[in-house]
């Protein structure tokens, strides 16, 4: 019986030791916490922007700029938000591209090249294909790769200012790189972002 007691005693005292340790256990070890996740942050975050926009080299700086950040949520924000900013004005040399060889052109490509009315030409959708095969199924821009169907055509040359539909002229790019480039206001714009909603996934509450 004695026992019985001794070991309720011991354990109410040891329980109500570890208590506070439960009850303040972030602040007790805020620290490691915020270390482990935010480096598996950074890691989810370099992973991701190497396999989806591997045309950009991306400036990691940031990281150390934000050392002194104590929130863990709030650093890893402003690190998406300045990885959102160098997507944003990553700078394309847009050139001339290359054609297709001659085997893939068919009868009416050289005439349909030819602007009508401000109308797309009717085999449009035959030179989208074409060009998203010369790209590799990729943007020019990031690298990001893309399914026909959501590749967007970049006319380097405005069709306004003398452009035509000749496949030197077109180039294949993502939905926000197209966004981007096409932009008046990218402010704007890069709050609607694709890649903003993929970065902000990356972020550990």
């Amino acid at each position: 019986m004695s026992l019985g007691i001794d070991f309720v005693i011991y354990s109410s005292i040891l329980l109500t030791s570890l208590i506070p340790i439960y009850i303040f256990r972030e602040k007790i070890f805020k620290f490691l916490y915020k270390t482990e996740d935010f480096e598996t942050f950074i890691s989810e975050l370099k992973k991701h922007l190497i396999i989806n926009h591997p045309s950009i080299d991306f400036d990691y700086s940031i990281i150390e700029k934000t050392k002194n950040e104590e929130n863990p949520k709030t650093r890893q924000t402003l690190v998406v938000e300045d990885i959102l900013m160098q997507f944003a004005e990553y700078e394309l040399n847009i050139e001339t591209q290359h054609s297709v060889n001659k085997e893939f052109l068919w009868q009416t490509y050289e005439a349909d090249s030819i602007p009508q009315k401000e109308k797309l030409p009717k085999d449009w959708l035959r030179r989208k294909d074409t060009i998203w095969k010369r790209d590799k199924s990729k943007c020019l821009r990031c690298g990001l790769k893309v399914e026909m169907n959501d590749a967007q055509v970049y006319i380097i040359r405005d069709i306004e200012n003398g452009g035509t539909y000749h496949f030197e002229n077109l180039l294949t790019l993502c939905h926000d790189c197209n966004r981007i480039l096409k932009s008046e206001d990218l402010g704007k714009v890069i709050k609607s972002l694709n890649i903003l909603d993929d970065l902000m996934h990356k972020v550990i509450a």
